[in-house]
């Protein structure tokens, strides 16, 4: 569950029950292009800014808008309800992130497949993007983000 005061809504679901929010069902984006939708990035102080910085510059450069409001669980949640095309972080810790990535599979985007119990102690990459723009968003994360040495996030 994520829980946004601002707006009073609560994004949730259950394994292999959908998604919601305050109880409406969700679904992701319908988008088939980058250029159609933006993307929220996310960022922290364990990776190095260059690896979002080349995320930005490869998402502008393929006509697609970027997105942040400092709430990575949040933007997950915006994806899952279709109001992000997709979601890209190098690194998140997974009380950050594991609800929304729940959200967003179960509101039918795809996400790059993680070690859940790696996560739990070390924090995971997300990738997390609708059919339509995934492999596009796993790309440019694949060339943007650099691998994470275990001493960066332990």
């Amino acid at each position: 569950m994520i829980r946004d005061p601002n707006s009073g809504e609560t994004f949730k679901a259950a394994l292999g029950q959908g998604a919601y929010v305050n109880d409406r069902p969700i679904s992701a984006s319908d988008s088939t292009s980058i250029s159609v939708g933006s993307t929220g990035v996310g960022f922290n102080g364990r990776t190095a800014a260059t690896d979002v910085v080349n995320a930005v510059g490869a998402l502008i450069s393929k006509g697609g808008i970027f997105f942040r409001n400092a709430s990575g669980g949040l933007m997950l949640a915006y994806a899952a309800s279709g109001r992000l095309i997709g979601y890209i972080e190098p690194h998140m810790n997974a009380w950050d992130c594991l609800a929304g990535m729940l959200i967003a599979t179960e509101a039918g985007n795809q996400m790059e497949e993680i070690d859940v119990r790696s996560a739990l102690v070390r924090g995971a990459r997300v990738v997390v993007g609708a059919p339509g723009v995934y492999d596009d968003l796993k790309m440019i994360a694949d060339t943007s983000f650099a691998p994470l040495k275990v001493s960066e996030v332990a």
